[in-house]
């Protein structure tokens, strides 16, 4: 368990950088963190901040198109 979670933090503190300024992000890897050659944890790990950076950015504009549009009209 204690692997897993070095593993972990070290793929994450390399590209902390692209986790979305505000988010908060729970990850649960499985035991196959263990035995994955680290480069391909590594690309796993960007391509989820990239999947989590790219939602936080459509959030944000759903946020600014519904501020834009003002309140509904009843």
């Amino acid at each position: 368990r204690n692997r897993i979670k070095r593993r972990m933090r070290e793929a994450l503190r390399r590209h902390v950088e692209l986790l979305p300024e505000g988010f908060d992000l729970i990850l649960h890897p499985r035991r196959g963190v263990l035995t994955v050659d680290f480069r391909k944890l590594e690309a796993e790990v960007v391509r989820i901040l990239g999947e989590a950076r790219a939602e936080a950015e459509r959030a944000g504009n759903d946020e600014r198109g519904r501020a834009a549009a003002g309140p509904e009209s009843a």
